[in-house]
This record gives structure tokens, sequence and C-alpha cells, in this order.
């Protein structure tokens, strides 16, 4: 394989604030790189961690702070390198430009690789298995889509070729990974404006798990109809998990005891451990699952894989308890897909049942809302109320079809709960005048909504 990355010393990241990018940037920085980087002026959860581990980044995108030297840019394909001006600046002096995929690439077909894959749960599956493994004495190195406390940043650079990273489906980027084994939580039609149906978007995946080699192998999620009927024609080596279906992997006898989940797991038919949890609901259960799966597989130490399923905390923006106010608790969640709303709000219901839930929703990207309006609006069933604010387009797009207000309206049209407060703002303003005892308030959304919890500590 050409090298792209390894052989170059000095790289500058453009849009390094995404949080596949800055994982990306910590593990080379690790491997010894120099990086700096570029982004809007927004504010990101990453740029505290940039900022922790001292990566120069700029909040614009002026060639003039182009660093001289420069050996490669590595581009988010959030952004357009033909519309960037620093990367038609680095074209113009002879600078090579890749993309993220294809710098990280180079690291997942290089190294004994396990990818993580699927519409939900990468982060924290991904984060999970990491940590596990590390645990279990592979010195693995890791890319994450989040900040792991337990890690102190979203990557682990280790000394050995085990190397777990999560990997996304967006743009197809598949195309350019050939990993050893491959997790595939789940698949849930998502991204409209780059997969046009369903089938689309299951095909990319189809793709994906065709590339494992012969002595790699599959972990699937076969409680989702669509990993079930996809796996049908695998031909490689796979093991299932699940607690609904029947599979490999079995999480059976589920106890929720003063917020811990505890269940008895089951291979084959065989009780094989009582596992204890710290993350909530059923989703997790599932994620647990396909890490025990994973780490069998590999043939970790049992202790070692009970240790690391039952110590492991968890990781930024995934059901993330920020804080209380009284009897009211904050929690902040990334879901922003109706299916990852439904079941946090589920399980919100389940181990929070005398609080009174009030979500406030950050839609992401106006083709997503657009194209899933109707599984929006029955998302947020288990929601007592639901605050809406403006749609955030990101780097992808401005405008387009439909807007805050009227999926305000849908909702209230099917469920009466929901209120359109604008911005950060408009929701802090409507929680201190609105709010009483015993919420449990959660920020979802794959923005900065986060703020608004934060904004509410900060005040009281």
């Amino acid at each position: 394989m050409k090298k792209l990355i390894t052989d170059k010393n000095n790289l500058h990241f453009v849009g390094i604030k995404g949080g596949g990018m800055t994982a990306l940037a910590l593990l080379l920085q690790g491997m010894g790189k120099n990086i700096t980087g570029s982004d809007t002026g927004e504010k990101f959860y990453t740029d505290k961690i940039l900022q922790k581990y001292k990566i120069k980044y700029f909040e614009n995108f002026d060639p003039e702070t182009l660093p001289k030297n420069l050996d490669l840019i590595i581009y988010s394909t959030a952004y357009n390198p033909k519309n960037n001006p620093l990367c038609i600046q680095a074209k113009n002096k002879g600078i090579p430009i890749i993309s993220y995929p294809e710098a990280l690439a180079e690291l997942i077909n290089t190294k004994n690789t396990i990818a993580i894959a699927g519409t939900h749960g990468k982060t924290t599956t991904t984060a999970w298995l990491a940590f596990l493994l590390k645990l279990a004495d592979f010195d693995p190195s890791a890319i994450i889509g989040s900040n792991v406390p337990q890690f102190g940043g979203s990557t682990l650079v280790g000394k050995s070729n085990w190397l777990v990273v999560e990997t996304d489906e967006y743009q197809n980027k598949f195309q350019y990974y050939f990993p050893q084994a491959i997790v595939l939580n789940n698949i849930d039609w998502d991204h409209p404006d780059f997969f046009i149906s369903e089938s689309d978007y299951v095909n990319v995946f189809k793709n994906y798990i065709e590339k494992i080699p012969n002595h790699g192998f599959l972990i699937a999620g076969t409680d989702n109809l669509n990993v079930r009927n996809l796996v049908k024609n695998f031909s490689g080596k796979l093991i299932t998990f699940g607690i609904k279906q029947k599979a490999d992997w079995q999480a059976r006898c589920i106890r929720i005891d003063n917020g811990t989940t505890s269940f008895d797991a089951y291979f084959k038919n065989k009780f094989w451990h009582k596992i204890k949890i710290n993350l909530k609901g059923d989703f997790n259960i599932l994620n647990s699952l396909a890490v025990l799966a994973a780490a069998v597989e590999l043939k970790a130490d049992k202790n070692k894989i009970i240790q690391g399923l039952e110590s492991f905390l968890g990781t930024e923006r995934r059901f993330e308890k920020k804080g209380e106010i009284g009897n009211s608790v904050i929690y902040d969640d990334f879901a922003h897909h109706p299916e990852e709303i439904r079941a946090t709000l589920k399980m919100c219901k389940k181990y929070f049942p005398d609080k009174k839930i009030i979500v406030v929703f950050h839609p992401h990207t106006f083709t997503r809302t657009l194209q899933l309006k109707n599984e929006f609006v029955k998302s947020f069933i288990y929601a007592d109320q639901v605050l809406l604010l403006d749609i955030y387009g990101s780097a992808r797009e401005q405008q387009g079809g439909i807007n805050s207000e009227e999926l305000t309206q849908a909702i209230n049209e099917f469920s009466h709960n929901a209120v359109y407060v604008k911005d950060i703002n408009g929701a802090v303003n409507y929680l201190q005048t609105n709010l009483n005892e015993n919420n449990l308030i959660i920020t979802m959304g794959a923005g900065d909504v986060w703020r608004v919890g934060e904004t509410l500590l900060h005040l009281n």
C-alpha cells in the first residue's frame, strides 16, 4: 500500500474539530507527528481535547495560517477541497491533500484492525472494546469518535499491531477500508442526503463485510432486522449476539438494581457468566455483548474480559450525566436519529420512573429531518416535553425543505408535547422560567446542544 501519512511528519487537519478527525490527529501526534489544524469558530466538545493535548488550531480557513514546512493536508469530508481556501493554497504550493478516510485507511489496512460499524452504538462499542483489550494486555491503538474519560482523550496509542477503530458509513468511507474483522451493531437507514434509499444504505454494509479476509471474522447484532437479513448469505466466520433473537451470544435474566444493569451471558445456550455493567439501556447490553463476543474471539483472558465489561464507564455525549439542579438531573446524549432518540427515552422511563422527562433536541441536517420526519415525530413518545432548536446543518447544509417550527407542529399533532425555542439561549430561558422539581433534562443532538445543560448548571 502506498504510504500517505506514515512517512510524513508535518500534518495539517482541515476540519480538525470533527470527532474522528480529532481522534486521528491525537493518534498521529502520539506516533511522533507534528499536528496543526483549522476549523470554524463554532464550539465543539473536541475543543477541550485539542487544547489539553496542545494541538495548535485556527478557527478560520485563512490561507495565511497555513504552517510552513507542511508535508500533508488531511481534510474532513464535510468540506469540499475544491472550495476550501486552505486546500486550494496547499494545491497551489504542491502540498499533497488527502481525505480523512484515505488517511485512516492507511492505518486500518496495515494493522490487525477490528472495525466497529453500524448506525448506532459505534462510539461506545469502540471505546469499550479498546478499554477491555488494553486491560487484557493487548496494548492496542484505538480511534474513537468521542472523548473517553478513562483514556483522557479519544485515542489510545499502543505498541502492538492491534487497532480498534470506529468506522463511519457516511459518503461510503467503507470503500477505503479493509479490516481484519468487523463488529456490526445494527443498520437503520440514515444519511439520506447521500444514500437515496434504504437498500442503498444496506448495500454499503453488505460490500463492507464481504471484504473481511478468510482469517477474519464478523460479529453481528441479529436483533436488528437489516443485519439479520444481511448475514444470512455471509460465507465467512460469523458470531452473532442479541437479546430478543436467537444468537450465539445472548443476554438473559436482565436485572436493574440502583441504576446498574446486570444480565446472564450465554454462549450457544450455555451459561458463560453473570455480567454487571455501569451503562444503562438494552442498547448498551447489546454493545457489551458485541464487545464480549469480539474479546472471546480474540482469546482474551476470561477474568480480564469480565473486569473490562464491568469497569467501563462510558464516553462523553453518550447519556453522560452533566450535573444536578436541586432534585432535577441533567444528561447529554449524541442521539440524532429517531431510533436512537426512542431507545434512549424509553430507557429513561425505565430507569427514572419518577422523573418528568424534558428533551432539548437539536435536529441535525435538513435532509435527515425531512426524510425521517414521520419517524422523528413518533420518537418522542416517551418524553413529557420536547424543546426544539433550529436545525443544525453543520458544514453539510445551510437550508432545505423543512424547519424546526414545522417539526414542532408535527410532533404536537401526534403527542402535544413540543415547544419551539429557536436556539441555545431560548432553551435556557424557557427552562429557567418553567423548570419544576424532579425533572430529567436531556440534551440531544449532534451539534452544540450540550451547551444548554452546561449553561443551566453554570447559572445555578
